[in-house]
């Protein structure tokens, strides 16, 4: 567990401090995603843990999928609101 929090949320929260210094739009766009993700990943799992506790691997799998949302070669979170999310809220 203190792993996914190391990944999930020290080095996001650094990578984001990092940011508001930056006046780069597509970091802020990236961070401003992947907060959005990661606190809906967060509602799911305090209202839905007892569903999610019989899924094998589920926060290994979040823990990559974390990664996946940050990691700076992917920017997931960024390919994730402009291939999904931007079209269910727009």
């Amino acid at each position: 567990i203190y792993i996914t929090i190391l990944l999930g949320v020290v080095y996001p929260v650094c990578r984001s401090f990092l940011t508001l210094d930056s006046n780069d739009p597509k970091l802020e766009k990236q961070w401003l995603t992947y907060w959005v993700v990661f606190g809906f990943l967060q509602i799911v799992d305090h209202f839905a843990g007892f569903i999610l506790a019989i899924i094998p691997f589920y926060y290994v799998l979040k823990m990559f999928f974390l990664i996946f949302l940050w990691h700076p070669k992917v920017n997931g979170a960024t390919m994730l609101y402009d291939g999904y999310l931007r079209d269910l809220f727009i």
